[in-house]
């Protein structure tokens, strides 16, 4: 693969976000395939960041509750955390819209 391909695939990991009332598994799923992806090119992201890309991939209005996590140590912040975390959020935000 070129120099070119390779930034062509890391541009589009770190333009992804979740937009507002985006679906929270398909972009986890999107962000997993594009780090896989990017890992067998031998571009490799520790875990810790990608936990940062993910969190920082997310719209504003998950602001308050990514600061949240502030409160959580690195050895904490896994992927499989962050990923449980984030789809409960998804799940009460998506069931909160649902009442109103």
């Amino acid at each position: 693969d070129s120099v070119g391909a390779h930034i062509h695939l890391t541009r589009k990991l770190f333009k992804a976000s979740l937009l507002k009332g985006g679906d929270m598994l398909d972009h986890f799923n999107f962000m997993k395939k594009s780090f896989q992806v990017l890992n067998e090119k031998e571009i490799i992201f520790s875990e810790l960041h990608q936990v940062y890309i993910i969190l920082s991939s997310l719209d504003k209005s998950y602001d308050d509750y990514v600061s949240s996590l502030e409160v959580l140590t690195k050895n904490e912040l896994t992927l499989t955390e962050i990923t449980d975390c984030l789809l409960e959020e998804a799940r009460r935000r998506q069931d909160r819209d649902l009442l109103r």
